[in-house]
């Protein structure tokens, strides 16, 4: 589940990148910064530019968009490393998964 949202952010990002001037306007040119957005931010670099665009500027509270989306987007990256990280402690593997 968290793989797919992840997955359907980046494709909204890229469209947005694509599609409309927004994330041109926010970044003012750059493009390597929602190319790294897309690859490991993507709910974050996304909140990022729609605030900028509706307030016009980020700032005091409009912040606190942008600080939810970063802990959603760190949450949903590292969900699977906790999974992992769980199935080690209690022993199973992903051989023992295929087996049960």
């Amino acid at each position: 589940m968290a793989i797919m949202v992840v997955v359907m952010m980046m494709i909204v990002m890229m469209i947005m990148v694509v599609v409309t001037p927004l994330v041109n306007r926010t970044f003012q040119g750059n493009w390597w910064i929602p190319l790294l957005g897309v690859l490991f931010l993507p709910l974050t670099v996304m909140t990022y530019a729609l605030v900028t665009i509706l307030a016009g500027c980020v700032s005091g509270w409009n912040w606190l968009w942008v600080l939810g989306e970063l802990l959603v987007d760190l949450g949903v990256n590292s969900y699977p490393t906790r999974r992992g990280e769980k199935n080690r402690r209690s022993g199973r593997g992903f051989a023992s998964e295929i087996k049960d």
